[in-house]
């Protein structure tokens, strides 16, 4: 959200300081017009001149054709009460202010020049009113804040006799760009409370059934617990509910598997010991006969009970 928010907010001030100028420019059409009908030289006119501007964020500077300042005066707009800021948000908006600085489509504004009284030639949009070209212009000075210039010739019989410079300050932008960016955190802080919300469900209803099932999977590994222990989650019917039933089903079929197991081995034991116990009655016996008969049924009884054994394991692997 904050990167569209972002990419969005380039867009906007372009398109915003577009249309700031192109009022502007009608608010200058007017002004100039006004003082092209003027004495520049009576005190009236400037006194006509500074109530134009009075109550507005507009400077008024008027030059001879050798770039004297003949008139400087600046109205005095009744200020709004500045709102507090967070530092975070004073960080991230400078952030996106570097961020949309880089992009393709930002245009890049021009720092205000600060050297207009030593040099007013300097003066925003002034070479091109005294060549006779009117202009408009965008800046931003120290602090970053957006400044709107207009520069208009003064014409007398077809003939540039000075120049007028209209500068105003862009705090409309400014708190056009401000609500913007309000808008853009009220949007981030929702999407951040409901992406906790949906954490919070999800680990809920998913993570923790999860983990449940891997620890009772883990104990049943370490033959702490059965099968049993497995949970039974089947009236989620969902995926989770599918693994709980497959895991019970798993570890019954291993557990039965074990029992048959252990069944085999006892069995398999049994069946071993049988003609182990022959062969070694047989032995311990064949040690004391001396007659050649006996010996030699004691001697097929070993034989029978190897056979006998071969065929057990033979079964055993088979098995």
């Amino acid at each position: 959200m904050l990167l569209f928010g972002v990419l969005y907010l380039g867009q906007y001030q372009n398109s915003i300081i577009e249309s700031k100028l192109q009022n502007f420019e009608r608010e200058a059409d007017i002004i100039w017009l006004a003082i092209n009908e003027l004495d520049l030289t009576s005190e009236t006119s400037k006194d006509k001149i500074s109530r134009m501007i009075e109550g507005t964020d507009q400077q008024i500077k008027i030059f001879d054709n050798n770039a004297n300042l003949l008139f400087s005066e600046e109205g005095s707009p009744q200020m709004l009460p500045q709102r507090g800021e967070l530092n975070s948000i004073r960080i991230l908006k400078n952030t996106a202010s570097l961020v949309t600085g880089i992009l393709p489509d930002t245009k890049a504004i021009p720092d205000y020049p600060q050297d207009t009284q030593e040099n007013p030639l300097n003066t925003p949009n002034l070479k091109e009113a005294l060549s006779g070209i009117a202009s408009l212009s965008a800046w931003q000075d120290e602090r970053k804040e957006i400044i709107l210039s207009a520069g208009m010739p003064l014409i007398e019989n077809d003939e540039t006799i000075g120049a007028v410079v209209i500068i105003r300050q862009g705090q409309d932008i400014k708190r056009a760009i401000g609500e913007v960016w309000r808008g853009i955190i009220k949007i981030f802080v929702a999407t951040l409370f409901v992406t906790i919300i949906l954490s919070i469900f999800l680990a809920g209803t998913i993570a923790k059934p999860l983990k449940k099932l891997a620890n009772a999977a883990e104990a049943v590994r370490t033959g702490q617990a059965t099968g049993e222990i497995i949970p039974d989650l089947s009236h989620r019917y969902d995926e989770i509910g599918d693994l709980s039933l497959v895991l019970r089903s798993m570890t019954d079929a291993l557990w039965a598997k074990m029992d048959s197991i252990e069944s085999f081995a006892a069995d398999v034991s049994h069946e071993l010991k049988n003609p182990l116990t022959s062969l070694k009655s047989a032995i311990e016996t064949l040690q004391r006969v001396k007659k050649k008969e006996d010996r030699e049924k004691l001697l097929n009884i070993i034989n029978h009970d190897i056979h006998r054994m071969d065929r057990l394991i033979t079964d055993i692997s088979s098995a």
